[in-house]
């Protein structure tokens, strides 16, 4: 008798796992086994997850142009990173390299300029054109660098490299406005004999206000000052 039961159930467990297997097979929608899966592609589906190696962040340690054998040719720039070691600017001021983390904040504050100023563009049947004014910070949070030479005999400057923006500035002699240090001599007009006034009845003076927020000043020579 003892053998008997031991075989009957041995048999009842086997034929109750291929009876839930068949089942599986021929209802899976209606298992938990489905909606775990469904669940877990929901999770998925709604989760982002971005990767980014810290050492990526930071520039380069060794010198690396980005153009080569092109120095003599005027259309050709050479671009460097600011805080890399191609920098003539970073060589003076070493202890300002940013970490990763001010590296990602500045990042994510002009991906943010940029967004805003594509999504306050609108299409005007006139020719009158709004441009956003953005913190003076994302300005100054630009990675790259390019030297240029302003006037005759030129005067060569760094000026920041960014594709998000039409506009490069410079500091120039006697600054009036709304002046700040920087390491390079400032642009001296006098002593350039290609530099030319900007009047202040040009439509490009109408147009510096709403891009410094700033009236400009008219001088005694009728020339603009920001």
């Amino acid at each position: 008798m003892k053998t008997l039961n031991i075989s009957t159930s041995c048999f009842l467990k086997y034929f109750i796992r291929c009876f839930l297997l068949l089942c599986l097979n021929l209802f899976p929608s209606e298992t938990g086994i489905s909606l775990a899966e469904r669940d877990m592609k929901t999770d998925l589906a709604v989760q982002h997850i971005h990767r980014v190696e810290v050492k990526s962040l930071l520039p380069e340690t060794t010198c690396s142009p980005s153009t080569k054998g092109e120095e003599n040719k005027a259309s050709a720039l050479k671009v460097v990173h600011k805080h890399g070691p191609c920098s003539e600017l970073n060589q003076i001021h070493k202890e300002n390299t940013p970490n990763h983390t001010q590296i990602l904040d500045r990042d994510q504050a002009q991906v943010k300029s940029i967004h805003s100023r594509l999504g306050s563009k609108k299409m005007n049947s006139d020719d009158a054109t709004t441009m956003p004014v953005n913190s003076g910070d994302i300005v100054s949070s630009g990675d790259y660098i390019v030297t240029v030479g302003l006037g005759t005999p030129q005067q060569k400057l760094s000026l920041i490299f960014d594709t998000g923006s039409d506009l490069s500035w410079t500091q120039c002699r006697p600054c009036i406005g709304s002046c700040y240090k920087q390491m390079e001599s400032l642009f001296d007009p006098s002593i350039s004999t290609s530099y030319v006034n900007i009047s202040c009845k040009s439509n490009v003076c109408s147009q510096l206000t709403p891009v410094t927020q700033k009236i400009p000043r008219c001088s005694t020579d009728n020339s603009v000052r920001v």
